[in-house]
């Protein structure tokens, strides 16, 4: 096996009941599944969770002895096309400086950005790709974030929801759009999730993912060809045997490998690269 089969940089713990799991157990999982290599990178919301719980998650990850290479992260919300999040540098600077880098993603529409973001989004199909394509362009540029979570993920599944769409497929996002997007990932050095959570529910047969394939695979390509490094994510929030454990990540491995990705084409947190 290669590099690119045995690692997972989008790993919850901290979520509510009945899935909350400890670090520990998380870490024995990967173990077991003979990851080289995990990142824990629990929601960074507005109001959710305590930040504190990243200092916790910290000195667990210390304390526990492993031939895993634990890292810690978090998926940080972005909020709207003007790139706010809720992570404020001078307030949180002991959790910032606690992770070992900072991911961020846009969850369009989701419960949590209502307050923020939910009344700026448009109505209109074309402007809420340019509205979100503005979201993901301005995570790229900023300097405190390392990788881009899921990118266009939660804009398909937006257009799906609202009847703008058939399926959720990234054949929504125009390819000028998907090549900037990769222009600037390439440009600033960021690295970019293939998730694996709509390749497997294509799969699975779930509805609404039948043509997930096809658009990954052109941006995927796209991605390679402008130079992006790209990270692969379970984005697990709980384990089970039939969906969800850390280093649930066969699908992504598949198309990237498809596509003619390889370990060389694997973003890695700074220290092993």
């Amino acid at each position: 096996m290669s590099l690119i089969d045995k690692v997972d940089f989008h790993v919850h713990v901290a979520e509510r009941y009945p899935y909350k799991y400890s670090v520990e157990e998380v870490i024995r999982e990967a173990e077991r599944r003979g990851l080289s290599y995990m990142t824990l990178t629990d929601h960074w919301r507005p109001y959710d969770p305590d930040p504190c719980t990243f200092l916790w998650e910290r000195r667990e990850i210390d304390r526990i002895k492993t031939k895993v290479k634990v890292f810690l992260s978090a998926e940080v919300d972005i909020v709207d096309s003007e790139g706010h999040s809720p992570v404020k540098p001078s307030l949180h600077k002991e959790v910032i400086e606690a992770m070992d880098y900072l991911s961020a993603a846009s969850h369009l529409g989701e419960p949590w950005t209502c307050e923020y973001g939910k009344s700026r989004i448009p109505m209109d199909k074309l402007e809420i790709i340019e509205y979100e394509h503005k979201k993901h362009l301005s995570i790229l540029r900023n300097e405190m974030f390392d990788v881009i979570l899921h990118p266009y993920g939660s804009t398909v599944a937006w257009l799906y929801r609202e009847g703008h769409a058939k399926t959720f497929s990234l054949k929504e996002i125009p390819e000028v759009y998907l090549r900037e997007f990769a222009e600037y990932a390439a440009l600033y050095g960021k690295g970019v999730e293939i998730n694996n959570v709509p390749l497997a529910a294509e799969k699975e047969g779930v509805k609404g993912y039948e043509r997930i394939t096809e658009g990954y695979e052109t941006f995927i390509k796209i991605l390679l060809e402008k130079g992006a490094k790209l990270t692969i994510g379970s984005d697990c929030h709980y384990c089970d045997k039939h969906w969800h454990w850390p280093g649930w990540t066969k699908e992504a491995v598949q198309i990237i490998k498809r596509c003619g990705g390889s370990d060389e084409d694997l973003w890695l947190p700074k220290g092993i690269r």
